[in-house]
């Protein structure tokens, strides 16, 4: 069973930063259901995915086809630290430290990630996760 959790160092107020915030909420709903096509849902066609604890940038193909591998396994997944900026009306970025924890892992591993998102046919989408 996946556990996960956000924390905001500032919550969203304004309505874009609230609708961003729901897009980080469906990554961590999909993670706690292993649902991988809710996962998906939540990335752009053309998104750039940065593969964890790798410098690797893959297509969202490529990531998905990655994460298929890992979704059935127990883990835990937590995003602290949550900052939502609105650069414009179809830009913006989220920043925060990861934590994921696998079953038998000796330790969790921390991680820091951003989300480039942008608003297409009036629904936000991550395009880049590094």
């Amino acid at each position: 069973m996946v556990r996960a959790v956000i924390t905001y160092t500032e919550r969203p107020v304004t309505l874009e930063e609230k609708a961003v915030a729901e897009v980080l909420t469906t990554v961590v709903a999909a993670a706690q259901k292993s649902d991988l096509a809710l996962l998906e849902s939540a990335f752009a066609d053309d998104a750039k995915i940065a593969a964890i604890f790798e410098d690797t940038m893959l297509s969202k193909k490529e990531f998905f086809h990655k994460m298929a591998s890992i979704v059935s396994k127990s883990w835990r997944l937590a995003y602290r630290d949550v900052v939502i900026r609105i650069l414009n009306s179809n830009e913006a970025i989220v920043y925060c430290t990861g934590t994921i924890t696998f079953e038998h892992a000796l330790a969790p591993r921390s991680f820091g990630r951003s989300f480039a998102l942008k608003k297409r046919k009036e629904k936000w989408l991550i395009t880049e996760a590094q």
